[in-house]
């Protein structure tokens, strides 16, 4: 029989009076209007950072010093997805910050298991997908916008740099290799948003581009840090990529000719 002192242990009830915290946090930001919701979202993601750090155990910490930037990533991009104008029945808001607060726990789940537990490598491929999503949703709602390339691009160019350096860093602890592919990473995807904004193309599809732009340079650069680079795994994403860019491309040319 599990003693009540080994199940309500001081760390998991502040890593669920933390989780509670963000999902309340995520109901108000639909009160709250700008430029007050920023405010709310940096706090939620700092309070969110540090928490999960000093939560963590320290060989956890140890190993990942960054293992609060995903969950911090995660809040903000939850708070903005539903805050959006198109979210207007409060049951998918509050669906919504349901569903953000799972989310971190999950993501706060996978990343406090070690690398000797049985399930580290599936936990690691599900962060994987969930960073993924998370991309996905923020550069969608980043180029639906359709302001000026200025903004865009540097707003998605900053997400894309912290989302990766967060990948990359669990495989290469070298901070100036690390820096270095995180930027030529977050530099191509910037780039690339500067030529979709010149393109009449739709936000789904051009975040889900973006999305494929990032997916093929972080899975060149993970498996090359990762030491499993081959010349057909290379020639597999760069397939991937070409046939992305003829969608779009044919894309583009249907709804110019409409």
């Amino acid at each position: 029989m599990i003693s009540p002192r080994r199940i309500l242990s001081p760390r998991r009830i502040l890593t669920g009076i933390l989780l509670v915290f963000t999902t309340l946090g995520l109901l108000a930001a639909a009160e709250v209007e700008p430029p007050w919701i920023w405010a709310l979202a940096a706090l939620l993601m700092a309070a969110v950072g540090v928490g999960v750090t000093l939560l963590m155990p320290r060989r956890i910490t140890q190993q990942n010093p960054i293992v609060g930037l995903l969950p911090a990533l995660t809040v903000f991009v939850v708070l903005v997805l539903v805050n959006q104008p198109w979210v207007t029945e409060e049951r998918v808001r509050l669906a919504g910050a349901l569903l953000g607060g799972v989310l971190l726990a999950g993501v706060m789940l996978a990343r406090s298991l070690e690398q000797d537990h049985r399930y580290y490598h599936l936990a690691r491929r599900a962060v994987l997908v969930v960073t993924y999503l998370l991309v996905f949703g923020m550069y969608t709602v980043i180029y639906t916008t359709k302001v000026r390339s200025f903004f865009t691009a540097t707003t998605i160019t900053l997400m894309t740099l912290l989302v990766v350096f967060d990948m990359f860093y669990a495989l290469d602890r070298d901070l100036v290799r690390t820096g270095l592919y995180t930027f030529a990473a977050g530099l191509i995807v910037g780039q690339v948003t500067w030529v979709l904004n010149y393109w009449v193309i739709g936000g789904l599809t051009g975040g889900a581009f973006l999305l494929l732009v990032l997916y093929t340079c972080t899975g060149v650069i993970r498996a090359y840090l990762s030491g499993f680079l081959t010349t057909r795994l290379a020639l597999e994403y760069a397939m991937v990529m070409t046939v992305g860019f003829l969608v779009v491309a044919a894309l583009v040319s249907s709804q110019s000719t409409v």
